[in-house]
């Protein structure tokens, strides 16, 4: 797949400039890399709708205790959207596009959105990161959620994506080795979310960080990916009455 890309620079430049609310244009530092059929930057528009409707129906700015309503249905709507590759999917340069690039840079009003109620948005949350940091940024981060938590066997195959709040999601799952396996991710986040009620929670945050240290360690002597999602499921309950026999 040939797929737009957009430099850290040229993406540092744009956002000083939105900043400072000086004209910029992302538009003339894009460029395209890859082979093959050229992906459809018309799906960015299509995303960009649909997350516009998402967003008419919430605060402006969005408070932080609200962020979970938004990026719960956007995993969804992001991941569904684009049609992306894995070279494309895991491209940092490819996210700071989607950001500051696609549809003339009106994505960008949406990350500004989502933290509007923050004195400074961390650059993080634009992509503007480190290659390890990838999926931190808003647009990355929701396309990897609906990713991860996408389960064809589910009535509605987006649901176990649209479970958990911002802190499991990013801490928990994101930020962990473990967390590349998407069936580790799928059964931590049934586990301690067992149904779409956000209030439903299985763990205290204490026994849930606990929990993520053991996951962690057994992540370092087994291969997850090798294990059903039974007995991954089986795996995280035995750790839990470890940690429930130890307080």
């Amino acid at each position: 797949m040939k797929y737009p890309i957009l430099a850290m620079d040229a993406a540092r430049e744009c956002l000083e400039k939105h900043r400072n609310d000086d004209s910029w244009s992302a538009a003339p530092y894009v460029r395209w890399v890859g082979e093959g059929d050229e992906f459809d930057v018309s799906q960015t528009n299509s995303m960009l709708k649909k997350l516009s409707q998402l967003k008419s129906k919430l605060p402006n700015p969005l408070p932080t205790a609200k962020g979970r309503d938004f990026e719960s249905p956007a995993s969804e709507v992001v991941h569904k959207s684009l049609e992306l590759n894995a070279l494309a999917a895991s491209s940092r340069e490819f996210w700071l596009w989607m950001t500051f690039g696609a549809d003339s840079g009106q994505l960008l009003e949406l990350v500004d959105w989502r933290f509007g109620t923050q004195k400074h948005i961390n650059d993080v949350n634009y992509g503007i990161t480190s290659r390890a940091g990838t999926w931190e940024g808003l647009f990355a981060r929701l396309w990897w959620r609906g990713s991860i938590g996408f389960d064809q066997n589910f009535e509605d195959p987006y649901d176990i994506a649209k479970r958990g709040d911002i802190d499991i999601w990013r801490s928990h799952v994101i930020r962990q080795e473990y967390g590349r396996c998407a069936t580790v991710a799928r059964a931590l986040i049934r586990y301690q979310h067992p149904d779409s009620d956000p209030k439903s929670k299985t763990l205290t945050i204490k026994k849930l960080r606990e929990l993520a240290k053991r996951l962690r360690i057994v992540d370092a002597t087994m291969s997850y990916e090798l294990l059903t999602e039974a007995q991954i499921t089986e795996l995280i309950g035995e750790n839990v009455a470890a940690i429930k026999d130890s307080t």
